[in-house]
């Protein structure tokens, strides 16, 4: 559907809309993000009220209108923000962006059902938007201090709770994302999953979690049982799908039992 949209000049929430609606040209008025009243003009009409709102504008300025471009239809799968709900609705929800699921075009009242982020349930309203800026990058950043959920995710030297602090980030790996953090004095990079991270977390959510533990000074042992065998497994996880041969394995389970 085309549209189109003038936005107030004081409060840009106040926006008037001019679209098609059957054999009419309907002007739509919103106030603060909600709706408050629509006018069906006939062609004729609609063409007249242009025309004076084009002289006003000129006794303004003189200027000529620059071509105004038409709002682009949003499609599913298609980020968008919602504009508009239902009488009954109100405000809610109104300004959150999310994932255009559904458009029911039997539908005049709530034609649109949007997949909100971090719900597991999805809105029907009245009027979206297309959002042009791509998503935001929420992963962690370098820096950022998140929490472990998990013991010893991928063999790292961390329990649930510990709180590690993102020195590279490492979005490419293989399988799954993830971030690198190194623990106590040990110069290690070691990696773990994003699924097994969570944050970033503030200042006062560290002081929380680290009041009354140590500080790691030296990298602990992973609570595994200490045996060869069990080493060698651990070793053959950690190097599949790379170019060590066994005697490799065998010397690192070697190293990692104490040897030199």
């Amino acid at each position: 559907m085309t549209e189109y949209d003038v936005a107030c000049s004081s409060d840009s929430r106040d926006i008037l809309t001019a679209r098609i609606d059957g054999g009419t040209v309907e002007l739509l008025a919103e106030r603060g993000g909600l709706h408050k009243m629509e006018v069906y003009a006939q062609p004729d009409a609609a063409r007249t009220f242009a025309r004076g709102i084009l002289a006003l504008a000129d006794e303004i300025d003189g200027g000529e209108a620059p071509e105004l471009k038409p709002c682009a239809a949003p499609k599913i799968g298609d980020r968008v923000r919602i504009m508009r709900n239902s009488p009954s609705d109100g405000g809610d929800n109104v300004g959150t962006v999310g994932i255009l699921a559904a458009i029911d075009s039997a539908d005049t009242v709530l034609p649109y059902r949007v997949a909100l982020p971090g719900s597991s349930y999805d809105w029907w309203c009245a009027e979206v938007e297309l959002v042009d800026e791509p998503e935001p990058d929420t992963r962690p950043k370098v820096g950022d201090q998140l929490r472990v959920t998990e013991d010893n995710p991928r063999y790292c030297p961390v329990v649930k709770n510990d709180v590690i602090t993102v020195t590279a980030t490492d979005y490419d790996h293989v399988g799954a994302d993830g971030v690198r953090f190194q623990h106590g004095d040990d110069t290690y990079q070691w990696f773990v999953p994003l699924t097994a991270v969570e944050g970033p977390l503030t200042d006062w959510e560290v002081d929380l979690l680290t009041s009354g533990k140590p500080a790691p000074t030296t990298v602990p042992r992973v609570p595994t049982v200490s045996m060869r065998g069990d080493l060698v497994t651990q070793a053959k996880e950690l190097l599949a799908g790379t170019e060590h041969t066994a005697a490799d394995i065998v010397r690192l389970a070697e190293f990692l039992d104490g040897g030199e």
